[in-house]
């Protein structure tokens, strides 16, 4: 079992393959807020591949990243290939549709704020940490959410397709060996970061401890990640990840030779944040919600709060 503030494997959580006629396998982490999906989808014989699932639609914003291979996505009646290195944001109440596309796994991952009511059964294993179900996103069968199939409505634009490699970079943090892109959508911001350690002899904290009014999802892909949580402090090596709890002080920094590959989950988006996706496509109606109290900052709290 998995517990908030503790680091674990990712390897370790379990797969589920019901989805794609078996040809799926995936399995997910959550926070408070928001839900990771990752999936493997083994495509169909290249004179079989097309969409066999009826198009369907939700009340929230998706975020789909593909890691290898190809997904084919049918939004609103027009396709659009989302290869490895992109990102897709299906916007509430869009239709859409996708399967693996090419003659290799298309590797991917998915992100939903809220948490996915319908999904949440992949979550049992952090049932010790969360004990609500999630939202609805599609509802029963003779409430289902379908929309009218529009064809290209147009009044809705064309769904955002971003390279990764493409976004602006951020070097406000770790002295600018952190390099960070960030997407958002209504209700999530995800961040994604490279930090070069320092010199072996130099290589500690040097940022005071902070803490959040929500909980973060930290996943390490590459390199080590030192992270102290409520003063603990532990080792973060390849393929872990922590959940780190709302009002816990903590901090981090890359150790080792090896530059870090990590990947932050924020729901609600981080307002302090606001200035890393300024330069997405979409308008949204607000800059994300306080991680931070502006008057004053979070480690130097007034006593009692």
């Amino acid at each position: 079992m998995i517990t908030n503030g503790t680091v674990f494997k990712v390897s370790d959580i379990p797969l589920e393959t019901r989805l794609h006629e078996g040809r799926m396998k995936r399995y997910s982490i959550r926070t408070q807020g928001a839900q990771i999906v990752f999936g493997t989808i083994t495509p169909q014989p290249l004179d079989k591949q097309k969409n066999h699932r009826a198009p369907h639609d939700h009340p929230y914003d998706m975020l789909l990243c593909v890691l290898d291979g190809c997904m084919m996505q049918d939004v609103e009646g027009i396709d659009h290939p989302v290869s490895a290195g992109s990102a897709m944001i299906v916007p509430a109440y869009y239709m859409h549709r996708g399967y693996a596309h090419g003659d290799r796994p298309a590797v991917l991952y998915e992100i939903f704020a809220p948490v996915r009511h319908d999904y949440i059964d992949l979550n049992g294993y952090q049932r010790n940490d969360y004990k609500d179900d999630g939202a609805p996103w599609v509802r029963d069968k003779e409430l289902f959410s379908w929309t009218k199939w529009t064809r290209n409505d147009p009044w809705k634009k064309k769904p955002p397709l971003y390279k990764l490699a493409e976004m602006p970079v951020d070097t406000m943090l770790h002295e600018g060996r952190m390099r960070r892109r960030s997407l958002r959508t209504m209700q999530c911001q995800t961040v994604w970061a490279e930090i070069t350690p320092q010199a072996k002899g130099k290589q500690g904290h040097h940022r005071a401890p902070q803490d959040h009014p929500f909980d973060q999802l930290i996943i390490v892909n590459k390199g080590r990640l030192r992270i102290e949580i409520g003063g603990k402090e532990q080792e973060m090596p390849p393929g872990s990840a922590v959940i780190v709890p709302p009002f816990t002080f903590h901090r981090s920094y890359a150790v080792g030779d090896d530059k870090v590959e990590m990947m932050e989950i924020f729901s609600p988006p981080r307002a302090d944040y606001a200035h890393l996706v300024q330069w997405q496509n979409e308008v949204f109606p607000d800059q994300g919600q306080p991680w931070v109290n502006p008057e004053w900052d979070s480690w130097n709290r007034p006593p009692g709060l």
